[in-house]
């Protein structure tokens, strides 16, 4: 029998609610689309695309911009004016990543590249946006988020960079140095240098979730204000009780 496999996204959603977990990936219930996901995945697209082509030394804006209407996804969005607006916003936002990032300083290895490898025994699952070799020979993972730059890197894209520095290492059989976030609505990169314990720490606080949900068997609501934003929202008691009163105290 295979083995199940466990992604970033996948480990993040039972961390947020063991129940939605139950929802989305036992049960595999439909889930809606959303604006800022389509927003999302379009903005990978095209960056995938742009760098596969030799990145923005190589193609001039109007060629991303031109991608990124060939990549669009319209779904979610409330209105066709609100697509347009978000359309408009993501040309803008590539016109801002051209100014501030086209003076190359490494070379892209590997773009939008789905690694999978067993870490003791379970086996983990990540599609890497980006990973590059620098100048001075060190590697970096670049991965791209379309929101706006937190005060600090959260814990669960911490995770996921530590997940990714694994794959990355079966991969290519080198260490990781530059772990970037490069937060596309700010312009901004946050890059750590994680060290050898600390992605340690993360792989091994992996490998005790994976524990907990395997043995799972109540898959126990979290609530909390992520329900209210909940695709699973009406088939979750605990969910519609909070959101009931939350509503009450608006």
């Amino acid at each position: 029998m295979r083995k199940p496999q466990y992604s970033p996204s996948k480990l993040y959603v039972y961390q947020t609610c063991p129940r939605q977990y139950h929802y989305q990936y036992v049960r595999k219930l439909p889930r809606r689309a959303w604006a800022n996901q389509s927003f999302g995945t379009s903005l990978h697209r095209t960056l995938q695309v742009l760098h596969e082509q030799g990145g923005p030394t190589a193609r001039p804006l109007e060629a991303a911009q031109a991608e990124l209407e060939r990549s669009w996804t319209g779904a979610g969005y409330d209105s066709r004016e609100h697509e347009l607006a978000e359309l408009a916003r993501g040309k803008d936002l590539l016109a801002a990543y051209y100014e501030t990032w086209s003076d190359a300083q490494s070379i892209p290895l590997l773009l939008e590249k789905r690694l999978t490898a067993a870490y003791r025994d379970i086996t983990l699952l990540g599609i890497v946006d980006r990973v590059d070799r620098r100048f001075d020979g060190s590697l970096e993972i670049i991965d791209y988020k379309s929101g706006y730059a937190p005060e600090q890197i959260r814990p669960h894209t911490l995770q996921q960079l530590g997940i990714y520095h694994f794959l990355i290492g079966e991969k290519l059989r080198e260490t990781v140095q530059h772990h970037t976030v490069h937060y596309l609505a700010s312009n901004v990169r946050l890059t750590l240098e994680m060290s050898a314990a600390h992605i340690e720490g993360i792989l091994e606080g992996v490998r005790e979730t994976v524990e907990r949900l395997e043995a799972e068997q109540r898959f126990t609501p979290r609530v909390a204000e992520h329900c209210l934003r909940c695709d699973y929202l009406r088939y979750c008691e605990a969910g519609r009780a909070f959101a009931a009163e939350a509503g009450e105290q608006a």
